[in-house]
Parts: structure tokens; sequence; C-alpha cells
């Protein structure tokens, strides 16, 4: 008579995630179409009880990218890619060994970096979305955050938004200094932006006026967010 065995697997098993930069503005991650490409980074560790001998990352490239135009940037590991017409990319790190974050911690981290550029022409606010799937030798897939870059040929900009507190910020163009003036004192968060919407000054505040240092910044455009409004600003 037959029957059935089941043990517990001890290999690793850990959520994982997923990054893209431009990181994109505002909280609709608005991107410029016209941006070189975008660089995807998917990372993964080993917390499990054993060693990982085997880690496979699988990624589907969205319909809106040119797919001519992958290109693997980097790895932690030595690994294998293999494309399919789908769309699919699978990053193989065969014999990999990863050991647990208990054993090493240090060396329990691993990551995958590529670039692909969106198509051209891409319709204007092409949102393109990304999700990987992260394998560890035998256990089921992990699931990464979604990534969302929302493709625009321009920065939507507003002064004013309903229900929300005036804000308005001078001078501009801005060259040493750029100030923030709140109708009524509250307490304020502020993130600069430069063009690929990396943060370059960020800060909260609480007087009717706030002023931040800018002469160390490159010349060129940048997005600031206060409380949720959002202003364009030109750096000379």
């Amino acid at each position: 008579r037959g029957f059935g065995y089941r043990t517990t697997v001890v290999c690793s098993y850990d959520p994982n995630d997923k990054q893209v930069t431009p990181l994109g503005i505002s909280e609709q991650n608005y991107t410029l179409i016209n941006d070189d490409e975008l660089i995807y980074t998917i990372r993964f560790q080993n917390t499990g009880n054993d060693t990982a001998f085997n880690i496979l990352l699988a990624d589907t490239l969205s319909q809106y990218f040119d797919h001519s135009t992958f290109r693997p940037i980097t790895s932690s590991h030595p690994m294998q890619v293999t494309r399919y017409p789908s769309g699919l990319v699978e990053f193989k790190f065969n014999h990999i060994m990863l050991p647990d974050s208990t054993t090493n911690e240090p060396r329990s981290h691993g990551f995958v970096q590529y670039a692909i550029k969106a198509q051209q022409p891409v319709p204007d606010n092409t949102l393109i979305s990304n999700t990987a799937y992260i394998y560890f030798d035998f256990n089921p897939a992990i699931v990464t955050n979604t990534t969302e870059s929302l493709m625009v040929y321009e920065i939507p900009t507003y002064t004013t938004e309903p229900s929300k507190p005036q804000f308005q910020c001078y001078p501009n163009p801005i060259t040493n200094t750029l100030t923030i003036q709140q109708p009524t004192p509250q307490t304020a968060t502020y993130t600069l932006y430069n063009i690929l919407g990396e943060v370059v000054s960020k800060g909260t505040f609480d007087t009717p006026t706030h002023t931040i240092p800018v002469s160390h910044l490159a010349v060129g455009m940048y997005y600031l967010q206060v409380n949720g409004v959002s202003f364009k600003v030109m750096k000379q």
C-alpha cells in the first residue's frame, strides 16, 4: 500500500522587492517619456533556515516597452538570462549557494538590475507597471511589489488644489534659495525632486515661510511638493 510523505522545506522563503529609476514625480509617479531608459532592480534575501541552492527571477516586460532595448546591467552573483517572445525574462542563479541571514547576514542578499526603453512613440499618460516573481529552490513564488511609471510628455503642475491650503514658492527661477510661504502656519512637509525623480531636499516646517538652500544644485528643472501641492521651478 502506498503512502504519502510530507516534510518541511528548509530552503529560503522571504518577501522581496523591486525598484525603478527614475522614481517618478508625485504619488502618480509621472515619468517623462523622453527619458533615456527605465532601470529596474530586483532585490532578494534569504531569511530562511538553510542555504538557497538555486534562485529564479521571472519578470514579464510590458507591451509598452521596446523589447529590443532590453539590456542586463549588473547582478550580485553570476547568472543566466533567458528571454521569451511573450516578453517573459528569466534570470537564473544556478548553484548560487546563498546563505541564510541567520548564518551570514551580509552574504544573504542578492540582486539583478536591467534597463529598457519605452516604445517610441508611446501614448501620453501610459501606465507601465511591473511585477517580478522570485523562486527560492522549491518554494512557491515570492511576488514583489508592483512598480508603476505613468509616462507623460510633460510633468503636470498645480499651484492650488481644492480643499488644500494655498502655498506659494518664490523666486522662480531660483539661484541661491527657494522660499515656501503658507497663509496659515501649520506643519507642512516638502520634497524637492530633480528631473530624474530623485529627492534632492526634504523636510518639515511650521512657520509662515521656510527657505531651502539651492545654490549647490545643478542648473535645470526641479519639482517641489508641499503637502501634496506641486510646483515646477527652474534653477539657473
